[in-house]
């Protein structure tokens, strides 16, 4: 399976408002929620700015502007829009239980938490550190996972169940990259520099595995469930157990689109 193609932001809202229509004639016990969360907003932006606010907002009472925040990343950075927009269709596509674009939206725990990881790398990137900061603590109570707003992380991500993710300050996850629950990006120690994994470009990342320090997971490559990976992994390979060994795999897959579990 491929990606789909890029969809741009009229499209894409078209195609929610659609399905909500499509929903709340279905199910009534819904409209409130969809006409706050869709209906009533302008645009995706506008919509999109005012998911990440209240899940944010219900953490905590003392950040009263925290919609004119999250509206300023939205506006300010030059790709939120974008890189949302195609990890909300990763999600979709990715997930054989979800059935349609309002289900990863509205429900969605890991695209939910990308998208207030990218609020608050925003802040960071332009200095402001412990608003940053502080955005992520609320996200790690909204969400139950953990995403240091410096790690650089692209689009078309999808984060599948999303409990217990944790990924640390100095990782970069590539785009196109599927990572399921408890995966653990994480460091080896204090000293300064790169401490945490690169993870490139089509990998798929198992349950529950661990991959830690300063190491890279080749382009197009995946990391069973459970396995601890404590050295470089090749592309186009498995990495499986504890410690993680290599093993050759098909080239002609990506497993972030292919979403296998087994070896």
């Amino acid at each position: 399976m491929q990606p789909t193609v890029t969809i741009d932001p009229l499209s894409l809202w078209q195609s929610l408002l659609s399905t909500s229509a499509a929903i709340a004639k279905e199910e009534h016990a819904l409209n409130e929620i969809l006409k706050e969360r869709l209906s009533c907003h302008s645009g995706y932006h506008e919509a999109l700015g005012n998911l990440i606010a209240q899940d944010l907002s219900e953490c905590s009472s003392a950040l009263k502007n925290t919609l004119e925040l999250v509206n300023e990343a939205v506006s300010g950075s030059s790709n939120m829009i974008s890189s949302s927009i195609r990890d909300l269709v990763a999600t979709q596509e990715r997930d054989p239980a979800c059935k349609n674009l309002v289900e990863a939206f509205l429900f969605y725990r890991g695209f939910k938490a990308l998208q207030a990881y990218r609020v608050a790398h925003y802040f960071w990137s332009i200095g402001r550190h412990t608003l940053a900061r502080y955005l992520q603590s609320l996200s790690i109570q909204a969400h139950s996972m953990d995403i240091h707003p410096a790690a650089r992380i692209a689009e078309g991500i999808f984060i599948d169940h999303g409990t217990g993710v944790v990924i640390g300050e100095t990782a970069t996850v590539e785009k196109n990259v599927s990572i399921l629950h408890n995966v653990t990006l994480g460091g080896t120690g204090k000293s300064g520099g790169v401490r945490h994994p690169t993870i490139r470009e089509g990998v798929m990342l198992g349950a529950g595995c661990k991959i830690l320090g300063n190491i890279t997971v080749g382009k197009n490559s995946k990391v069973a469930a459970g396995s601890i990976v404590l050295q470089d992994v090749p592309e186009n390979t498995t990495a499986v157990g504890i410690p993680a060994r290599i093993i050759a795999r098909d080239q002609g897959e990506v497993p972030a689109y292919e979403m296998k579990q087994e070896v």
